[in-house]
């Protein structure tokens, strides 16, 4: 085990030591806090890449855009592995960078991973939860994750833009997004994903409160999981541009706002009325 640095946060959420440790024996070169966020910038002693770290957070509410960069203010660039241990976490925030695999664990009291991801541009190679039965909110959390991915999420209450990335990928992915609850905010959940993702899956009936834009530009897209949109309170360009989609099974009436619902769905045989 590498060195061990501690420091005290100055959040006044809890103002708890955390203790930071390498499994590779990296030293830590300097841990500060901005004055005005009181958030982390990391900066470790040799490169990233091809290595793998393990970071331990104890008693930390909040985890907020924590980079993790060499010396050099490089982010991974090549096959990386890295792992957070994160007990008593409520929020991550800005902890992803691109070409990483992450484990994240002692995940069971964690409600918040919006903007999980640094920005719009980062892409990881894989994201592994222990536990996210508390998940609340992935907004704009992951972006295009490069494998197929799978997720339970029985708490969600809104995912807008969560798979949402500004770089170009050709790939075909499937995404499972298992146990979502009845009247979560689904807008722009899968948002100009079309290079990356080839099947949505899930094993309950989708009930957004809001589908706008879900799927718009997906068009590389050929599986859908099934929707109840009796209550659905938006869902124009719910498939807009989903031009590899042949069928689908919605149930109800949306009474809502469904314009350009299905625009660009050339290989539908069957639109609803």
């Amino acid at each position: 085990m590498g060195n061990i640095g501690a420091i005290a946060t100055s959040s006044s959420a809890n103002n708890a030591e955390v203790h930071y440790t390498s499994e590779f024996g990296i030293d830590i070169n300097e841990i500060s806090f901005d004055p005005s966020t009181t958030r982390p910038v990391l900066i470790v002693d040799n490169e990233l890449d091809e290595m793998s770290r393990t970071w331990d957070f104890q008693n930390l509410n909040q985890l907020i855009d924590f980079p993790i960069k060499s010396e050099l203010g490089r982010y991974p660039t090549g096959p990386c592995e890295i792992t957070f241990n994160v007990q008593n976490c409520n929020k991550l925030s800005g902890i992803l960078t691109k070409d990483a695999d992450y484990t994240i664990n002692n995940t069971s009291k964690l409600t918040d991973i919006s903007w999980l991801r640094k920005d719009q541009t980062t892409n990881s190679r894989s994201v592994t939860f222990s536990d996210t039965s508390n998940i609340r909110n992935i907004d704009n959390a992951f972006g295009r994750i490069d494998c197929n991915f799978t997720i339970s999420l029985p708490k969600l209450e809104s995912a807008y833009r969560a798979f949402y990335s500004k770089t170009s990928y050709n790939s075909a992915w499937t995404y499972t997004i298992n146990d979502v609850p009845e009247g979560f905010n689904a807008e722009d959940m899968f948002f100009s994903s079309g290079y990356f993702i080839q099947n949505v899956n899930s094993n309950v009936v989708w009930k957004p409160r809001n589908a706008k834009s879900l799927f718009y530009n997906c068009y590389k897209l050929i599986s859908v999981p099934e929707f109840d949109l009796d209550n659905c309170e938006d869902c124009s360009s719910m498939f807009n541009s989903c031009s590899k989609l042949t069928t689908f099974n919605i149930h109800g009436t949306p009474k809502c706002n469904c314009g350009a619902m299905f625009s660009g769905c050339s290989l539908l045989t069957e639109i609803p009325p």
